[in-house]
């Protein structure tokens, strides 16, 4: 469970949230391009892959009494995938690094 102030969701939670996000968001909406910029410029540029759009977000949730993170990214490739990674004690960058490399071996077989 990730969460903060009482507000949790499971990783399949997210999915299924991202999932629907990527089935009805029109190209254009601010949330479509906030998540695509994100992998393309932002925080979740390490899940880009060359010629494909991936949109997504990273982030680091924390369990309350720890002191360490756990990182995690959510997104995916509008009509085929939909990815969670939630990593312990991580981060959202080594995170999105990682869901990067599962995209490219999805998409073209290859490891960076």
């Amino acid at each position: 469970m990730l969460g903060l102030e009482n507000v949790t969701a499971t990783p399949l939670q997210i999915a299924f949230a991202y999932r629907n996000l990527l089935l009805q968001a029109s190209h254009t909406e601010a949330v479509w391009l906030g998540l695509r910029d994100s992998v393309a410029y932002g925080m979740a540029g390490n899940a880009r892959v060359t010629g494909v759009e991936v949109l997504g977000k990273t982030g680091t949730a924390t369990n309350q009494g720890e002191w360490w993170s756990h990182g995690w990214f959510a997104g995916g490739i509008p009509g085929q995938f939909v990815l969670v990674i939630y990593l312990p004690h991580g981060d959202g960058g080594a995170a999105a690094k990682l869901a990067g490399d599962v995209l490219r071996l999805l998409t073209h077989g290859e490891r960076r």
